[in-house]
């Protein structure tokens, strides 16, 4: 009676460490997953990201962005003149 007592506890145990270790490594896949998922959604945005980047500056080389600046603060000086 003993002996099927602790034998019955161990086959417990043994269930229950393989449903935890079973848990474990499905939330590990899981979240392994996630991450390469991630990942690549990371690494496409990332490209699109630096076109974009890219593409505004070569619109500002072409434009030349200093005169660009120049005149923008040029405009809010006046702005600012014409308030006073």
């Amino acid at each position: 009676m003993m002996f099927l007592d602790k034998h019955d506890h161990w086959a417990h145990h043994i269930i229950w460490y393989s449903m935890r270790m079973r848990i474990c490594v499905l939330f590990i896949i899981q979240r392994t997953k996630k991450r390469v998922m991630n990942g690549w959604i990371c690494k496409i945005t990332r490209t699109r990201r630096r076109n974009k980047t890219e593409n505004m500056k070569e619109i500002q080389r072409r434009t030349g962005n200093g005169n660009n600046l120049l005149s923008y603060t040029s405009r809010r000086a006046d702005r600012h003149t014409s308030f006073n």
